[in-house]
C-alpha cells in the first residue's frame, strides 16, 4: 500500500492487522466481523461453483491472520460450523499454501482411486 509518500509493506499491514484483531474497540471487532463475514461469502462463492455443496469439502487455512489462535480465525471456524457444518478443516501447519493446495489434492485424488 502506497500514497502520499507512505510505504507499507505486505508484512508492516499483516502485523498491524493483527494488533487490531486484539483490541476491545467496537470498531476493531466490527471490523473483524466484516472480514470473517467476506470470508465466509467467499467459502460459499466456491462451493457453489464447484458445485460441492452437499459434499464434505476439506478447508485450509493460510495467511499469518487466519493461523490457529488467531480472532479472525475462530469467528470464521464458528460461522462455518453454524452454517457449513459438512466442511472440514484442515489442522497444522501448512509450508505454503500452493504445497498445500498440491497435497489436498493427491490425497483427493487416492480417495478417488485415480492413484495407486
Amino acid at each position: 500500500m502506497s500514497g502520499e509518500g507512505l510505504e507499507i509493506r505486505r508484512s508492516e499491514m499483516a502485523a498491524l492487522a493483527a494488533r487490531v484483531l486484539k483490541l476491545e474497540d467496537p470498531a476493531a471487532k466490527k471490523i473483524v466481523f466484516a472480514a470473517a463475514e467476506e470470508l465466509i461469502l467467499s467459502v460459499r462463492a466456491v462451493l457453489t461453483a464447484a458445485r460441492i455443496e452437499a459434499a464434505s469439502p476439506k478447508l485450509v487455512f493460510s495467511g499469518g491472520l487466519l493461523e490457529e489462535g488467531r480472532v479472525l480465525r475462530g469467528m470464521v471456524e464458528d460461522r462455518l460450523a453454524r452454517d457449513l457444518p459438512s466442511i472440514r478443516i484442515v489442522r497444522g501447519r501448512i509450508p505454503a499454501p500452493t504445497i498445500g493446495v498440491a497435497r489436498l489434492a493427491r490425497v483427493a485424488w487416492i480417495e478417488a482411486g485415480s492413484l495407486g
